[in-house]
């Protein structure tokens, strides 16, 4: 009797569509429980069959939720290639470029958010943190 791997089965499961250019895949089964390996299989599913913002976004935030923030923000730039005015992808790119150092990704990402919403109290204070982060005060105080 042949016994099934679940998480390996997943894994071989999810690598057999085509995924959109770049869609990152999940994180290997052997570090994950059954739920998350789950909660992964059905939103790199969804991104796969639609291919649409919201569900290749949804994916990144749940690569962001475990703090994979770099396949997060992969996600997050596909979503937001596909809607370039979407406050919500473009922002949660510059927090997860933020949470890999990547100052002047995280820069850029901050300043396109606020051309979407200059009055966002919330994008000011992450641009302010961030400004701080670089060792920026002077910059940091005109968003704090």
């Amino acid at each position: 009797m042949i016994r099934a791997i679940p998480g390996l089965v997943v894994a071989t499961l999810l690598s057999c569509r085509e995924a959109p250019p770049g869609l990152p895949d999940p994180p290997p089964p052997g570090a994950n429980n059954a739920v998350t390996i789950a909660s992964f299989e059905e939103a790199r599913s969804e991104a796969l069959e639609t291919g649409s913002p919201r569900s290749i976004g949804r994916l990144g935030m749940l690569f962001h939720a475990y703090q994979l923030h770099e396949d997060a923000s992969v996600c997050y730039t596909l979503a937001s290639e596909q809607e370039p005015d979407s406050l919500d992808w473009v922002f949660y790119r510059a927090l997860a470029e933020k949470a890999r150092y990547e100052y002047e990704l995280a820069d850029a990402s901050f300043l396109r958010a606020l051309e979407l919403s200059p009055e966002d109290a919330e994008i000011h204070a992450e641009l302010g943190e961030l400004y701080l982060m670089w060792s920026r005060p002077d910059e940091a105080e005109t968003h704090l």
